[in-house]
């Protein structure tokens, strides 16, 4: 889940990049192991949005955040409810 985070927090990063990236990586972890090499493969990507991303690489502030929301009880789990007729 940090990863996930951290990939909706890159800067210069925004949602079209972000899935092209995961078409060619598969998963944010993948993304955030990718080197310069790997990263410049990516469609449409320029070396601001590549050196963004290997800037952004610490997890000190996602981890924050992820502790945050476990503490609010915040998750992405779709809440469960019965349909009464």
């Amino acid at each position: 889940m940090i990863y996930w985070i951290w990939l909706t927090q890159i800067p210069q990063v925004g949602p079209v990049l972000s899935n092209r990236l995961l078409e060619k990586f598969k998963t944010p972890v993948e993304i955030y192991r990718a080197d310069h090499e790997a990263l410049q493969l990516v469609k449409g990507i320029g070396n601001r949005q590549i050196e963004s991303i290997l800037c952004s690489k610490s997890l000190d502030k996602f981890k924050e955040i992820l502790d945050m929301c476990n503490k609010k009880k915040i998750n992405s789990h779709k809440p469960r409810f019965s349909l009464s007729i």
